[in-house]
Parts: structure tokens; sequence; C-alpha cells
């Protein structure tokens, strides 16, 4: 055996919920699937860690999405187990349902009715095509796997249950009790505006076990919502009090905070930024899956993340309320990071420029050439300041979710190094614990969390000027 060098190596660590993406069926019901995905997540830290996948009847995935996940680096790539029932509440018509003599049922009467006989068993729904686009995500990432250097590597886990569940193989849930003594703002399944599907990529939204215990919300207006979503600072929860009355599924009616679902402090958490990124953010305008699930993981990865339907823009109240909104947002993140991005899945530049020219203000000019024409002012139409076309570099400023005490640990690690530069650890990883664990009231599962561990060079990193340069003839760079 080789000769090995002991040495030590930096190292941190934290403590975080797991990075998880979820796969949603888009097509014509992609909303209501969507809705049912997050409220699903809200059981698990209330769904601060996950980002949403759709794909097409075909289980294809866009290629924009696979550059997504592998940027996000899941630690599982997981479907939604439905009920029959959950299935076709969300997706009507998805499932062949049969009568006794073999009818197939296609009127959404007959078919609850098929669904309400006692003899119908609810078992969980094999959607084929969200297995094949399973499959497809993770091989483009690296999820958990386990398995010895000879035996089949397998997945730790693979599906989400629609009832939250600590059986083998399934991702734990850290549920957290109804909130008793806060303000807590969470959006509803049974909502169906774009202005409310857009706010819960922010707040998150209520898990529907607890949806329906509660008397029923009245949505709130749109323009108010968008205000919200819109806000640039993200730490701030500052909500407009029609918002809060509506929103609110707390014990308490005011407060001196006010939380989300899915919120950080509320949650035990916190947000963490490891990279600085000229891109604060970006907001993607869209009528398809890809577009929203793009908004939700820029949220995720950027830290500001909104999506924009059409019919928003073409409102004429909630397209002013966004023009305003996002030049204020724009302003706040340009002087932050630098840019706040307009982008998207669905439109090309020219159509997305053209959509949004509602969202454009005035620009005054002086002329340029008073004695070729006249000495008036020109006027033109332009993004806000700091707002630009484009797509986000997501191998920059990522963020990460950590638990909030202890949010990060530097250690010093032992290690042996062979000639070959392998590294091997002389003793176990020392992992801190939280200061407190978060375990909801009469509920038996506990919150749990993973272990994040980043190595760092131990040398000090060459300074300016250590490098010496030179131009060849051509004037290049070598």
């Amino acid at each position: 055996m080789e000769p090995l060098e002991d040495a030590y190596t930096n190292a941190t660590v934290i403590l975080r919920p797991a990075r998880v993406a979820v796969l949603f069926r888009g097509g014509d019901h992609w909303r209501s699937s969507a809705r049912l995905a997050i409220s699903v997540t809200g059981k698990y830290w209330g769904g601060a860690g996950f980002i949403l996948v759709p794909f097409k009847d075909d289980g294809t995935v866009a290629p924009e999405i696979i550059d997504v996940v592998a940027a996000y680096d899941p630690d599982h790539v997981v479907t939604v187990r439905l009920p029959l029932s959950e299935m076709e509440r969300v997706n009507p018509g998805f499932v062949a349902l049969r009568s006794e003599d073999g009818k197939l049922l296609v009127e959404a009467e007959e078919r609850r009715s098929y669904l309400a006989r006692p003899y119908v068993i609810d078992l969980p729904v094999q959607d084929s095509a969200a297995l094949k686009a399973r499959a497809f995500v993770a091989a483009a990432c690296t999820p958990f796997r386990y398995g010895g250097p000879d035996e089949v590597q397998r997945e730790s886990i693979e599906h989400l249950d629609f009832e939250v569940g600590a059986r083998p193989g399934r991702l734990i849930a850290a549920a957290r009790p109804m909130p008793s003594e806060s303000v807590v703002l969470a959006g509803s399944e049974t909502w169906t505006g774009s202005a409310s599907l857009s706010l819960a990529i922010r707040t998150g939204m209520l898990p529907f076990a607890l949806e329906k215990d509660q008397d029923e919300r009245e949505e709130p207006d749109e323009a108010q919502m968008m205000r919200l979503a819109l806000d640039p600072d993200r730490w701030s929860r500052k909500a407009p009090g029609g918002l809060v009355e509506r929103m609110n599924v707390g014990g308490a009616s005011t407060g001196e905070k006010t939380y989300f679902w899915c919120d950080e402090p509320d949650g035990g958490l916190t947000t963490l930024r490891y990279r600085f990124s000229i891109d604060g953010g970006a907001v993607v305008v869209g009528d398809t899956a890809e577009d929203f699930a793009l908004a939700y993981a820029y949220e995720r990865l950027l830290g500001f993340g909104v999506w924009l339907s059409s019919e928003m823009l073409t409102n004429e109240t909630v397209a002013r309320t966004i023009r305003l909104e996002l030049a204020n947002a724009g302003m706040r993140v340009q002087g932050w990071a630098g840019r706040l991005l307009l982008s998207s899945s669905s439109l090309d530049r020219a159509e997305l420029t053209g959509l949004t020219e509602v969202l454009c203000g005035d620009s005054w000019d002086a002329n340029p050439f008073p004695a070729a024409s006249t000495d008036a002012i020109g006027r033109s139409k332009s993004l806000p300041d700091g707002v630009e076309l484009g797509v986000p570099e997501l191998r920059l400023g990522l963020h990460q979710m950590a638990v909030a005490e202890p949010p990060e640990t530097q250690l010093s690690v032992p290690v042996s190094v062979a000639q070959d530069g392998t590294t091997f650890m002389r003793a176990p990883l020392a992992t801190p614990q939280p200061v407190a664990l978060i375990r909801p009231k009469n509920e038996p599962v506990r919150p749990y969390w993973y272990i994040g561990v980043n190595f760092w060079e131990t040398s000090m990193p060459h300074g300016r000027g250590s490098h010496r340069f030179s131009f060849n003839q051509s004037g290049s760079l070598s």
C-alpha cells in the first residue's frame, strides 16, 4: 500500500432539510396538479426544501427544467402517489373507470357516484408517465443511492405519500402543528386564481389535511397578492391588512411579526447564501407548467422568483399593480445584486417583449438632432431600471436552507492524503445538534435533518498580481 501523508482540512457543516424535486403532471389541469404538489410538500418543513418538476403526457421533461434540477442538486427525485379519489379530483377523467357491466364511465356525475360506492377501494394510482419522467430526471442528477460495489444502486426515496407516513423508504414529515400564537399566511388548494398560485411560491400552501378542518377562506384580491409576491424584501413579510385577514391560518389575528407557512424563522430554518451573483432573481412570464416551475425554482435558488400569467397582464388593475411593484423590485435588486431578469419558457424573446410591454414605463429623452427636426423631447417605452430580459445564471449565487440554530459550524478535520490525491478521513466527523427540537404537539413524528458538509481548500488563495500575463501580437491575453 502506498504511504499516506497526514494533514488537516477545513469543513463547514450545516443541518438542513432535504432538497427534493417533486414531479407533477402538466397538461390542461397542470394548475390543479401544482397546487396539490405544493399542498403535499407543505407537510415537510413547510415545503421549504422542494422544487416542482412538470412532465408531459408522454413522460418527457423540458430541457430547461432539467438544467434547473441539476443546479438544485436534489437529494431525492420523487413522485406523489395519489389515491384514486384525489387523482380524479385533480385530473378528472384521467383514470379509466368502468361500471359492473363494463361500460366506460365518462360523465362527471356517474364517475363521482361510482367512486362513492363502499366497495371501491381508494388505492394509489400508478402513473406510468410519472414513473418514466422521474427516472429520466433522476438520471440527470445525483440523488441519494444505496447498495454495495457489486450490487445494483437504488435510490433511497422515490415517492411521497399523499398521507404522511413514517414507513421505511419514505421521506419522514417534519409536520408542524397549526400555529396557535402567530399570524401565519398560507395559500389554499381550493383557490383557483393565478395570483394565489404565484404567491404560494413564497408563502407555501396549507396541507389539505389541515385545510379541510378550517372554515373556507375566501380568495384574496389579486392585486394585493401580487404586491406581496413582488416585494423584494423577502425577509420583511409586510402584507396588506386585507391579505392577512383572508390568508391567516395562525391562532393570532394580529402580531408583531407575520410568518409564512414555509417561512424560515417560524419553521426553525434560515437561508444561507454562499456565492454572489449579478442575478438577484427572476420574474417568469407564461401560461405553461414549465413557466411556473421555473419561477418556483428561482425562488429557491436565487431567493426571488415570481410567476406572471398572461391573464394577469391583460387585467388592467392587476397589471398596473405589477408594473409599479416591478419598478420598485428592480430598483431594490439593482442595489443589492445587479439585475432582476424577466424570462419565459413558453415565449420567445419577441413574444415576451410584446406581452410585457404593459410593464414598461415612459422614458423621456431630449432630441439629439434638434436641427434636423424639432427641439421636442422624445418619448419611448422601456423596462424599469434594474429589470432586463434574460435567463439567470444558476451556477452562481445559490441559496441553501439550514436549521437556524446552529446555522453553520466550522471544523478542522484530520485526513490522510495518498500520492494520487485521494483523501481519507482519519476520524469520524463530529456533527452539531439543533439547539432545540421542533416537535409538533401531540404528534409522534419528529422533524429530522440532513447533514451538509463542504470541504474547502486549506491553502491561502493567490493574491492580486501573483500571476503574470502577457499579450501576444494579436492583442489577446495569453
